[in-house]
């Protein structure tokens, strides 16, 4: 699972960098650093709660999860939970 960041200015999109790794582990030496795509899980809550949204990675015996929680208040900001 890869991200980049992407800038929106006066209406226009401005990509700041390629795809790349966002977390790195080393296991005996080795960088760890790719975890595709495996799973994709999200929770409706009552009104206008968000529940975050968990997006899954796995290598190996190696399991990344991000949650990704979008707030109505500050709707242009996404806070990430990495395990």
């Amino acid at each position: 699972m890869h991200s980049r960041v992407v800038a929106v200015l006066a209406g226009q999109e401005h990509v700041i960098g390629d795809f790349m790794p966002t977390e790195v582990i080393v296991v005996s030496g080795r960088e760890i650093d790719d975890f595709p795509f495996q799973a994709r899980k999200t929770r409706v809550g009552p009104g206008s709660v968000r529940f975050p949204e968990r997006l899954t990675g796995v290598t190996g015996s190696l399991k990344k999860t991000v949650a990704v929680t979008l707030y109505d208040t500050f709707s242009r900001v996404a806070v990430f939970d990495v395990e």
